[in-house]
């Protein structure tokens, strides 16, 4: 005897849902009378269709971003649009060239190797001028190159000189080469432990340090895109992030083949929308992205509970320190009231800081850490085959300045 439950079950479905109810009877009347070889290439057409518009409706580029791009595609095929955007982007061109190549009064540029060897004191008379063009030193040193230089006021020059100095002393180390140099990677070490420190790391959490904060985006991206390849299985990963968060993201997708998913942010509070991401996330999300604070307002996004979604789908959540840096640890502290946003939240796996922001080292550098050494293995780039022995690096450069 069949179990009358599906039956209960499907009856119920066509007393909630009437307007269904009269398509499935209206279908089941037309196919009824037809050959059953008609039945079947209907069954296949009308699956097929659903297909496409799934794929149409949950594409991985959210369809109003298609839309827009391809509207200004077929624009562009257009004489006259193509004529104007020639036009806006030459001026563009001029505008940049104009404010960004301004030679001192006086100034010859140079394309070619001078002819002879230059003097030691007029080399130096040659980069004092520059230093000193426009007054830029100066700005610097009062505090007035926001979102360019994080230091000045009181003691500037002081601390200008240390620095100096402290360059001068490791000019030539390279931390591609660790047994070369022990002390660097002995630094390099302090550094990652006291910032995992600061911002509430546990006994496994570890990092890295990279050349500026879109190297520790870029960085984290790879490191989620290959542990989710090689633990999880994904081979079309993908990324949830407010439309606020750094261009960084968009650099490291790209580069990496993973498929941004941009959110609209909270028309009030500008901070990450929620509800939105959470309806962004699927199977194949690698990571959300979470800013503290985010660069265009200044608005911290809700970490804690970015977390917990990050938790329900088994992904990563990193959350971007870079402009906050070596502030937002310590607002608390100051008398603040602050949200959580580090390693105390459950759920958080990667955090990107920039010791060039408030931590007062050279650009560039930025520390990237994680909750575990198993993303941060999955960083990593090793060739054990090259002819010319093992080679490895943790982030994209090979080469790079122990000075910093």
């Amino acid at each position: 005897m069949s179990n009358p439950q599906p039956l209960a079950i499907r009856l119920r479905a066509l007393e909630t849902y009437p307007v269904l109810g009269q398509l499935l009877l209206g279908f089941n009347n037309y196919v009824k009378n037809l050959p059953a070889w008609q039945v079947g290439a209907s069954s296949i057409f009308v699956a097929a269709l659903i297909i496409r518009l799934r794929q149409i409706i949950f594409h991985e580029i959210p369809i109003y971003q298609r839309t827009k791009s391809w509207a200004f595609k077929v624009a562009r095929m257009f004489p006259f649009v193509q004529n104007q955007i020639n036009k806006e982007l030459s001026k563009t061109r001029k505008d940049m060239e104009k404010s960004m190549l301004k030679p001192p009064t006086n100034w010859s540029t140079n394309e070619t190797l001078p002819a002879s060897r230059m003097e030691h004191s007029d080399l130096v008379a040659v980069l004092q001028k520059l230093h000193d063009h426009e007054g830029v030193s100066d700005r610097c040193a009062a505090g007035k190159v926001s979102g360019t230089v994080y230091a000045g006021g009181t003691g500037f020059k002081e601390y200008t000189d240390m620095l100096n100095t402290a360059t001068s002393l490791f000019a030539w180390t390279n931390p591609l080469h660790p047994s070369v140099f022990p002390a660097v990677r002995q630094m390099e070490s302090e550094v990652i432990a006291m910032t995992c420190n600061i911002f509430n790391g546990s006994s496994t959490s570890c990092g890295v340090v990279t050349a500026g904060g879109t190297e520790s985006i870029c960085m984290a991206l790879k490191a989620y895109r290959d542990y989710a390849r090689d633990v999880r299985g994904i081979t079309k990963p993908n990324l949830v992030a407010p439309r606020t968060a750094h261009p960084a993201f968009d650099k490291g997708c790209d580069y990496f083949g993973i498929s941004l998913r941009k959110i609209q942010e909270n028309p009030t509070t500008r901070a990450a929308d929620l509800k939105a991401m959470r309806a962004a996330c699927d199977s194949n999300t690698i990571a959300l992205v979470g800013s503290c604070p985010q660069y265009p307002h200044g608005a911290v996004d809700p970490i804690e509970e970015l977390g917990k979604l990050a938790k329900e789908y088994g992904c990563g959540m990193h959350v971007d320190c870079c402009l906050g840096s070596f502030l937002v640890p310590y607002m608390r502290k100051a008398g603040f009231e602050f949200p959580n946003f580090d390693f105390s939240v459950r759920g958080v796996t990667s955090i990107s800081c920039d010791t060039h922001k408030y931590g007062m080292s050279p650009k560039g550098t930025s520390v990237l850490m994680y909750s575990n050494p198993k993303y941060r293995q999955a960083q990593y780039s090793v060739f054990p085959d090259w002819p010319g022995g093992i080679y490895g690096t943790p982030g994209i450069a090979g080469s790079r300045p122990g000075a910093k």
